[in-house]
């Protein structure tokens, strides 16, 4: 059982930790289209290496300089290889020129020249819609390689030869126009501190020991529940036995009734055979048989008010014992039974009250709840051990100038069905439920952003701590699909790295919720 709700746990935080080291300053220098030489006063790259080789030369004498990362990329315009090498070039020459203005090892410094950006390519065509033909050219990006080879190894096509092909080549000259100086001449350079990962580091400790401290609390509610389940067992058995009880007197009632209903009858004819051979006696010896009669019907009445006398005593028994069970019932908070056997015509059976029965619950996860993910779950108990339910988790919370986002927003329907339960809402359930909902999860660094679906298996236990509130512990185990977008903030915009999916098996739910019972269907009923 611990097992399980910890690896529940670290699940949740391995959707909120998904982080990457981000760099504490970066710029960007522009180069002539086809040159290789850093020249200050074009654009801003005075200002922008000026600025950068400050922060490097403060970070290096604190001795805090991690790595400095130096890329470059080209348009699809012209060849792979020269495009390749021209990279390089521009890699070398910015790095050269760091080293002699700051005096740092060459090795704090990688060079990472990217050829021609395609990846950067499909980031700008799906983030502007007026691209012609944009379906078909996210598609040639996505699913065409660089290079088409045939059966013998020649180049017969390749990726930049299917976007000319597109549309006679117009969506192709407009990006030229458009999108592809976004791509020419410009190298990216990335400062990052050794301070920055120790704080990643003592982050990640932060977090172990939280999803720790949260495990250690599950099991203690666990061993709660367990606690509560051998205690409510117990009132179960003592409420079962007054129950037999309460129909045992009950049934000695209805005989003892009917026994008397016998008697009287048979008094009730005596009488009349005796007033009636009274009537017609003409003789003494007619007159003393009437007499004997008469003392016979006597006894025969006093015999009847004997059993009628039994009979009230059985009925006063048997409602002794049905109080005792109701009380023992209302003390467990469970539901008294709607009534004993009927006894017979003479005697009137007890009429008790029904307690409350409730149709529907709305609760909520505590443990989500202190994860900042509000949340609420509706369910309707239709039969006392079949019910239905919906869960919806939303958490929306984001600081655009910081590159923070926390967003994730989940709807899962459930059908359940509750196993010998002690009363309505009490006991041990097993479900099925699906679900999907979308997420976006980023700390300034790598960005996460996708849909996922999933569907699986639940297990659980409610109690009642109250008339109308309850308690509930569950854990759900299952498959989860999730294709997602992944990012890193680049100063003001975002830079679209790749495109995964990711298969997952294993826990999907953990739950410790407070519940609301309402609808009480007994309500007004005797």
């Amino acid at each position: 059982m611990r097992k399980g709700i910890i690896i529940g746990i670290l699940t949740i935080f391995s959707f909120l930790g998904l982080q990457a080291q981000n760099p504490v300053d970066s710029a960007r220098i522009y180069f002539r289209i086809g040159h290789r030489y850093f020249e200050p006063k074009l654009e801003d790259n005075a200002a922008q290496m000026s600025k950068f080789v400050d922060m490097v030369k403060r970070a290096d004498a604190a001795d805090d300089i991690h790595r400095i990362v130096v890329r470059a990329y080209a348009s699809p315009d012209g060849s792979n290889e020269a495009n390749e090498r021209l990279t390089g070039y521009r890699c070398d020459e910015i790095t050269g020129y760091i080293v002699r203005e700051t005096g740092i090892a060459p090795d704090l410094l990688k060079a990472l020249p990217g050829g021609i950006a395609w990846d950067e390519l499909l980031r700008l065509v799906e983030q502007t819609p007026g691209v012609p033909a944009r379906e078909k050219v996210i598609d040639v990006l996505k699913n065409t390689p660089v290079w088409v080879f045939d059966a013998d190894g020649r180049v017969i096509g390749g990726r930049k030869q299917s976007l000319m092909d597109i549309g006679g080549g117009r969506p192709y000259r407009w990006m030229y126009d458009n999108l592809f100086p976004k791509l020419r001449s410009a190298v990216a350079v990335s400062l990052f501190l050794k301070s920055d990962i120790k704080a990643a580091i003592e982050a990640a400790a932060s977090a172990a020991r939280a999803a720790a401290n949260a495990a250690r609390a599950a099991s203690s509610a666990a061993d709660a529940a367990a606690e509560a389940s051998d205690v409510a067992s117990a009132v179960a058995r003592e409420y079962a036995e007054a129950v037999r009880a309460a129909e045992e007197a009950a049934a000695r009632a209805a005989r003892a009734a009917a026994d008397a209903h016998n008697a009287a009858e048979m008094a009730r004819a005596a009488a009349a055979e005796a007033e009636a051979a009274a009537r017609e006696a003409e003789s003494a010896e007619e007159v003393a048989q009437a007499q004997a009669k008469a003392t016979e019907a006597r006894n025969a009445k006093v015999a009847a008010e004997k059993a009628r006398d039994a009979a009230l005593a059985a009925q006063a028994e048997a409602e002794a014992a049905r109080e005792a069970a109701e009380a023992i019932a209302r003390q467990a908070g469970y539901k008294a039974a709607e009534g004993t056997t009927e006894a017979a015509d003479s005697v009137t059976a007890p009429v008790a009250v029904v307690p409350p029965s409730h149709r529907f619950a709305l609760k909520t996860n505590l443990l989500y709840d202190a994860l900042l993910m509000p949340n609420v779950e509706f369910e309707w108990l239709i039969t006392p051990t079949w019910s239905v339910a919906l869960e919806g988790n939303v958490a929306w919370w984001k600081n655009d100038p910081r590159h923070q986002y926390y967003q994730i927003l989940m709807i899962s329907p459930e059908a359940r069905y509750h196993i010998n339960p002690k009363a309505p809402w009490h006991g041990m359930y097993v479900g099925a439920f699906a679900g999907g909902g979308k997420y976006d999860l980023e700390n300034k660094k790598t960005g996460y952003s996708g849909e996922a679906g999933m569907a699986g298996l639940s297990f659980g236990y409610m109690w009642p701590i109250t008339r109308c509130l309850s308690l509930e512990a569950g854990i759900g185990l299952g498959y989860m699909y999730t294709r997602y977008k992944e990012y890193v903030p680049h100063d003001d915009h975002y830079l679209y790295q790749r495109t995964k999916s990711m298969n997952y098996f294993g826990p999907l739910k953990l739950k410790f919720s407070f519940v609301w019972r309402f609808s009480d269907t007994a309500k007004g009923r005797r």
